[in-house]
């Protein structure tokens, strides 16, 4: 019996101690949603963020870049206190007219969304490849392949986010769109 309390025990401080660690590799910010409530986003510890916002009454915005620029994601938050995207057919349409200006430049022609699983909200995004830049092996610094366009509902708040990226299956992309799904919440 001593054997099997040490080995639940040591397997409990394990996982205890992967779960402190995969916690630990993130950092997370705080933003303030003018009229709406404060939001906790964690991003990768070695992404670069920085938060614009003009005025305290202003909607901030959240500017996130890899080390190597590779990625560029940038969220805005909004307050939505009369719930105009709470469900997901208004955040659908919301997301399908805001990104109609993508559809002619793309290699795709048309907008297909992609439905965002998380416990922290709902929301959608649509993927572009820039028809002028497909063919490049490798675009110019500041030039992106990739376009994600989408929105992201947290209780009484909305958050649109643009991610651009030349590696639409690099494990960067991936974090990314995990830092939109999983790592925005109301603390």
């Amino acid at each position: 019996m001593n054997q099997l309390s040490s080995l639940v025990f040591g397997i409990l401080v394990l996982s205890l101690s992967t779960t402190i660690s995969s916690a630990a590799e993130f950092q997370s910010l705080s933003v303030t949603v003018p009229k709406g409530e404060n939001l906790s986003v964690r991003i990768p510890p070695a992404w670069r963020h920085t938060v614009l916002q003009p005025a305290p009454n202003l909607p901030p915005t959240l500017k996130i870049t890899t080390l190597s620029n590779s990625l560029s994601l940038q969220i805005t938050f909004l307050p939505d206190p009369e719930g105009h995207f709470a469900t997901r057919e208004s955040a659908d349409r919301a997301a399908t007219q805001a990104n109609q200006h993508y559809v002619a430049g793309s290699v795709e022609k048309r907008l297909t969304l992609t439905q965002i699983v998380s416990t922290n909200g709902h929301g959608c995004f649509a993927t572009f490849t820039d028809a002028d830049l497909a063919g490049v092996p490798h675009p110019r610094p500041g030039e992106f392949k990739n376009v994600v366009s989408g929105l992201f509902v947290i209780k009484k708040q909305v958050a649109t986010f643009t991610l651009l990226t030349n590696d639409n299956k690099s494990a960067e992309y991936r974090q990314a769109l995990q830092v939109i799904s999983d790592g925005i919440s109301v603390p």
